[in-house]
């Protein structure tokens, strides 16, 4: 299984499988007219959802909701609910201003019948529908500053209301208190009205800064409700309550209404569930199981998308409704996205996450909208983080000379690697400097790789203006040469953990033989011992010789001996110790074998690589790290592969310095395990739990990236500087064959 992608030929990357890129005019015209055509789209959907969002919904009892239908089916079959609903507030308004009419001829100006009178009034008369063609939705009594009269709100667009000729009526302070009024000012004109229909924007600020302009009043009967909610001071009233907000507020929709549109970090910060289709077909039938526009009851379709699912409602009369079940982002679900951002970040890979997402029947992104994600935007933004954190790394380092230690890692075991992963971490504080990616296509094999990657890597930390007094690697031939004639001023010391390993390896093919099998037990002890040696020597060569000889000595429980012409007397460092069997004869075969190991000329001629007790152990311990974003049982392009291998660099940087968990009395603590190696139960410190500090701005970043790119998802994307694929197409060197070509020059032996 790989998680790379196909390496086409002429160097193109991406989906298309063609010989070159399209041009990028063509995606730049095409991205022009997508652009307007967003514009302008978005503009219109503003407009539109605020309007959606000012919609209302009335809740009924059942008692309510039985006697509604049955004297809608009685006396208006034929009118739909908001038509019924407009003839009744016509009819409670006719019998109100009427009331108010006869009333205010009879007595004085400054006298209001109570509530009861209105009600009382309209309880006699008959409910008929206003004589307007189309149903109004007023249901206050407006107040025209203009004319000095009192009517009844005309629908918008009518040319005539339904209750005219109502003269004006002085009402004083008292008579408000008295009688539970409430006055309500609107600045909002018929005109103004129409013009909202017809989906234009409108100013009504000329309005308002009149000097002759009165306003339109409204009032209200009756008691205020309490159920209301309070408008404060600084809140703008437009002659109608402001919508309620929404839980999770959400950006505009598009065209169908169907997708929510997201901002960046809106759908960075968006959490997903996995629900069934039961579950979510009943829901959205307890939600919308009447069609809105002819209220027949409508079939429920769910149709998998992605990561998410979008259900349609569709009547028996043809009517439907859309609504998708996660927000978009330039027509990309979240939940896509974010799936591919986190299957790369996390260090897992796609081939598993989509076979185990079959299995649990759950829904998937395809493997090509995974490709495309990552070559577009993941990978992007994965390395602008690890460039910015390494700024950072360069700044303090800037100041004084350091020592920094370098290791390669290759891809694969063996000599047949194809990419390998050089490191240059600092010695002292252990913040990695550079990270390089060295792909066998620009070397002649695959260990002339390690010192291509040296050399990249320590040009770009001098280039930085980083002072490096010291270099420290393994003991590879190619780079000590390298060292000796290009970079003489650079101190190159061996690494003390591999010398220790290589010498352990040494003393256990000596202890291969019948009759050197005791020197097995003194392997770990010689690996402690020229550790110690290289630790305490203080940088002398003579010192480190003598306490090394001094081995040879001890092994034979022998703890004092001359050395030297002069006849220096020298000592074991050790504290007097027990008895032990393991103790070699001196001049047995055992024992000359260790000799011959501790007296190696080329060992010993390179003894001052060790003076400065130096090691790479926390390289290895990062190499070892890397493998859980880039196994080596899978293959990967070359930008996915760097791309990993920055998130495994990003991983420890930014929790390396985590400290221990300690118990109630402020211990730290352990854990013990057995180690293989060591062949004896070790102890382990825990560690506090990582937090990833950088996995929230790296979502919003790659979700900005998806929001500022005008081309298609699968559009081509240029290759990378150091892509190999600028030398040659492909990795092997020999052109492409055809399949019939290869069938027909293979041959089985199991053929008859």
């Amino acid at each position: 299984m790989s998680d790379s992608e196909p390496e086409l030929p002429g160097g193109c990357g991406g989906a298309y499988g063609v010989e070159e890129p399209q041009p990028q005019a063509q995606w730049k015209r095409y991205g022009d007219s997508r652009r307007r055509a967003n514009a302008a789209y978005e503009e219109r959907e503003k407009g539109l959802s605020c309007r959606r969002s000012c919609r209302k919904r009335v809740v009924l009892s059942e008692e309510t909701f039985r006697r509604w239908k049955r004297v809608k089916e009685n006396e208006f079959d034929d009118s739909t609910n908001d038509e019924f609903a407009s003839s009744l507030l016509d009819s409670f308004l006719t019998a109100s201003t009427s009331s108010a009419t006869t009333t205010s001829r009879s007595r004085p100006s400054a006298e209001i019948p109570s509530n009861s009178a209105y009600v009382a009034e309209m309880k006699k008369l008959r409910m008929q529908p206003c004589s307007s063609s189309t149903p109004h939705h007023g249901t206050d009594v407006h107040y025209d500053s203009s004319e000095d009269v009192i009517s009844a709100p005309s629908e918008v667009g009518s040319s005539s209301s339904c209750i005219s000729g109502i003269q004006r009526v002085d009402i004083s302070e008292d008579t408000w208190k008295d009688n539970e009024l409430d006055i309500s000012v609107s600045y909002r004109h018929g005109e103004i009205a129409e013009q909202e229909d017809d989906d234009s924007e409108f100013d009504d600020d000329d309005e308002l800064d009149d000097p002759d302009y009165d306003p339109d009043i409204t009032i209200h009967t009756g008691p205020l409700p309490t159920e209301l909610d309070t408008v404060g001071e600084e809140e703008m009233v437009m002659g109608e309550l402001p919508p309620e907000a929404p839980n999770e507020p959400c950006g505009l929709s598009t065209r169908s209404g169907m997708h929510c549109i997201a901002s960046p970090e809106e759908a960075a910060d968006a959490r997903l569930c996995i629900a069934s289709h039961s579950a979510l077909k009943s829901l959205c039938r307890e939600a919308r199981g009447m069609c809105r526009q002819c209220g027949k009851m409508t079939d429920i379709n769910l149709a998998s998308s992605g990561t998410s699912v979008h259900v349609t409602w569709v009547c028996p009369d043809g009517h439907s409704s859309s609504w998708c079940a996660q927000e978009t982002l330039r027509r990309s679900h979240v939940g896509d996205m974010k799936l591919a951002s986190a299957v790369v970040m996390t260090g897992n890979n796609f081939s598993k996450i989509s076979l185990l997402a079959r299995f649990m029947s759950l829904n998937m992104i395809s493997n090509p909208s995974f490709h495309a994600y990552q070559r577009k935007y993941v990978a992007p933004t994965v390395e602008a983080k690890w460039s910015e954190m390494q700024d950072e790394i360069w700044s303090r380092h800037r100041e004084s000379p350091v020592v920094v230690c370098g290791d390669g890692r290759n891809d694969s075991p063996g000599f047949c690697a194809r990419y390998l992963t050089y490191i240059l971490m600092d010695h002292e504080s252990k913040d990695v400097l550079d990270v390089q990616i060295v792909e066998k296509r620009e070397t002649a094999n695959s260990p002339a790789m390690e010192l291509v990657g040296l050399k990249r890597a320590l040009n770009r930390v001098e280039e930085a203006g980083i002072t490096v007094e010291e270099l420290v690697t393994d003991a590879h031939p190619s780079i000590g040469r390298f060292m000796r004639e290009k970079k003489g001023t650079i101190r190159h010391s061996w690494d003390v953990w591999h010398a220790g390993k290589n010498l352990g390896k040494k003393v256990v093919k000596a202890a291969g033989k019948v009759s050197t099998k005791p020197l097995l037990y003194w392997v770990r002890h010689i690996v402690f011992h020229f550790w110690w040696c290289a630790q305490t020597c203080g940088r002398s060569g003579r010192s480190f010789i003598a306490k090394w000889r001094g081995l040879t000595h001890h092994v034979t429980d022998k703890h004092e001996w001359v050395a030297g012409l002069d006849g220096d007397v020298i000592k074991c460092a050790h504290d007097e110790l027990p008895e032990r069997e393991e103790w070699l004869a001196k001049g047995s075969l055992a024992h000359q074998a260790l000799v011959a190991v501790c007296y190696d000329r080329r060992f010993l001629n390179n003894k001052d690589r060790f003076l400065t007790f130096r090691h790479t152990s926390t390289i290895e311990s990062l190499n070892n790290h890397i493998l859980m974003y880039a196994s080596k049982r899978f293959s990967f392009g070359y930008r996915a592969f760097k791309a990993r291998n920055y998130m495994a660099v990003i991983d420890y940087q930014a929790h390396k310095d985590r400290p221990n968990k300690t118990d109630e009395e402020g211990n730290p603590k352990h854990l013990v395990r057995w180690s293989k190696h060591a062949g004896q139960y070790v102890t382990v410190g825990v560690k506090v739990a990582k937090t990833y500090p950088y996995i929230r701005q790296m979502m919003t970043d790659i979700f900005k990236r998806r929001a500022e790119d005008v081309l298609p998802l699968f559009s081509p994307v240029e290759l990378d500087e150091h892509d190999p694929r600028h030398i040659r197409p492909r990795l092997a060197q020999l052109p492409l064959p055809s399949v019939n070509e290869i069938l027909e020059r293979r041959k089985s032996r199991f053929s008859v």
